[in-house]
C-alpha cells in the first residue's frame, strides 16, 4: 500500500508540473491500469491538496525526525544572550518611549549543570580555563556596547564598543572594561581581537573596580548579566550565576 500511495503521488505531480488539473490521454490509461489508484482519489476535486494529504501522511514521520535532529544540531551548549537598557528617553502618551541612548551585554549563557561553580578551591582557575582572566561568560568575549558615557568609580566610559573580563584572584572580585576588540569567531592568526579571555593584556584596559558581591537566596541556573535598580541617572551592572551575584554602580556621565 505504501509503495501504491509513493506512486500515486507520482501520478499527481505529474499533473501539477504540467500545471493544469486536467487528466491527460496517457494518465487516464495510468489510471485505467491501476484502478486502485483511482479509487484512493475518488471523489476528490483538487488534485494538490491529496498530494499534500499524501505526503503528510508517508513522510511526516521521518520530516520530524530530521526536525528534531537538526534542531540537536543547532543548539549549543552555552547559548548567546544579550541583556538592555534604554536612558534618557521620555514617556510620550502616544509614542511611548522616545529618544532613548542604549546600554547593552552581549555575551554566552553557559549553564549550571548541576556543578560547583563558586564552592571548590580552584574555582577561578576552572572558570579562567588557560586564559589570565573570566571571559565573565562563554565563548566569545563578553562585550559592553553602549550609545552613551557612563561614570564608574569615577572613570568616565566613552560610547563605544568594550569587552568585559572579571579578574577572580581576589576578593572582591575586580570588573575589568577593555578596549580589546572581540572576536566574532576563533581565528587564531588574529592578534587584534580576543576570543574569549585567551591572550588577555591589562595594557588596553579602560578601567578596573571592585564589584559588590553577595549571595542569592536561590540558584540561578543560567549565567546571566543583568541592569539593576536602574533610574533616570543610573544603575548597576550584575553578573549572576548559581547563588552568586557580583555587580558595579554606575551614572550617566554629564
Amino acid at each position: 500500500m505504501r509503495i501504491l500511495r509513493i506512486s500515486a503521488i507520482i501520478f499527481w505531480c505529474s499533473v501539477i508540473l504540467a500545471s493544469s488539473s486536467q487528466i491527460t490521454q496517457a494518465q487516464q490509461e495510468y489510471l485505467a491500469e491501476n484502478p486502485c489508484c483511482d479509487s484512493i482519489f475518488k471523489g476528490i476535486a483538487e488534485p494538490l491538496d491529496y498530494v499534500a494529504q499524501l505526503i503528510h501522511i508517508n513522510l511526516k514521520p521521518s520530516m520530524t525526525q530530521t526536525s528534531v535532529a537538526s534542531e540537536e544540531r543547532r543548539r549549543v551548549a552555552s547559548p548567546p544572550g544579550k541583556s538592555a537598557t534604554q536612558v534618557e528617553g521620555k514617556h510620550d502618551e502616544r509614542e511611548g518611549y522616545l529618544d532613548g541612548s542604549w546600554i547593552e551585554i552581549h555575551y554566552g549563557r553557559p549553564i549550571k549543570r548541576n556543578r560547583n561553580i563558586f564552592g571548590l578551591s580552584d574555582y577561578a582557575e576552572w572558570l579562567n580555563d588557560g586564559a589570565p582572566v573570566w571571559r565573565a561568560g562563554a565563548n566569545t568575549s563578553t562585550q559592553l556596547v553602549t550609545d552613551v558615557a557612563l561614570e564608574i568609580d569615577g572613570t568616565v566610559i566613552q560610547p563605544g564598543e568594550y569587552t568585559l573580563f572579571i579578574e577572580l584572584k581576589d576578593d572582591p572580585w575586580t570588573l575589568i572594561i577593555s578596549s580589546w576588540p572581540a572576536q566574532k569567531t576563533y581565528d587564531y592568526e588574529n592578534k587584534d581581537a580576543l576570543f574569549g579571555a585567551y591572550y588577555y593584556t591589562a595594557d588596553k584596559d579602560v578601567l578596573r573596580t571592585p564589584m559588590q558581591r553577595a549571595t542569592l537566596g536561590h540558584s540561578f541556573d543560567q549565567l546571566s548579566w543583568q541592569f539593576l535598580d536602574m533610574t533616570e541617572t543610573g544603575g548597576k551592572i550584575a553578573l549572576l550565576w548559581d547563588t552568586a551575584i557580583a555587580s558595579v554602580q554606575f551614572s550617566i556621565a554629564k
